[in-house]
């Protein structure tokens, strides 16, 4: 059940922990596409409404499943089209092949990223076919600064971090969306309790 708590009616937080103020704007070319489980909306942990708040060129879909119409439109023709999503033994050599991303323009490429929890971004991958024959884009093993929720596996990162890596490999590094996720974490420390220890 939802809290009565007032939100604001950009980020959706309540106001007490509204984050608009953190987010930094960026210019990016690169096309950033956001897929949110439902359950994920109103997670005060979560960082994909700031990733959004910070680029510009995004949007951020809502749903386990989408419209067919949605999904064409993420795969058409006038761009390259990048699922950030580990390799695993489920894909086809037919859609597990190289894309040479970097050889695009990057106002021709597009990343769409899941947000949710890896149990939930599975089920979406298999609700929605057509996001599992989309190439793939799968980032090396990074430290996360996720230090407000506990991950099953070290390496782990949050929405907003596997986005700031993704676009960074594919050639279009941001500082500030790392910035903006620190302050993030910076204003969640803050509202812990004094004995919280992990």
């Amino acid at each position: 059940m939802q809290t009565t708590r007032p939100r604001c009616s950009q980020c959706l937080r309540p106001l007490r922990t509204c984050i608009c103020h953190l987010a930094v704007p960026i210019e990016n070319a690169i096309e950033v596409v956001i897929l949110q489980h439902p359950q994920e909306q109103f997670q005060a942990k979560g960082t994909a409404k700031l990733l959004d708040l910070c680029l510009k060129n995004s949007h951020l879909e809502i749903g386990e499943t989408f419209e067919p119409a949605l999904l064409d439109s993420l795969t058409c023709p006038t761009k390259t089209t990048l699922l950030l999503f580990p390799n695993d033994e489920s894909q086809t050599e037919a859609n597990a092949g190289n894309v040479e991303p970097l050889q695009c323009p990057p106002d021709k490429l597009r990343l769409i990223v899941i947000d949710g929890t890896w149990r939930k971004a599975r089920k979406m991958m298999h609700l929605n076919p057509a996001l599992a024959q989309l190439p793939r884009l799968s980032i090396a093993q990074r430290d996360s600064q996720y230090l407000i929720r506990k991950t099953p596996k070290a390496g782990q990162l949050s929405t907003l971090e596997a986005a700031y890596w993704a676009l960074e490999e594919l050639g279009e590094p941001h500082p500030d969306l790392l910035n903006s996720f620190k302050a993030l974490m910076t204003m969640h420390m803050k509202f812990r309790p004094p004995s919280h220890t992990e």
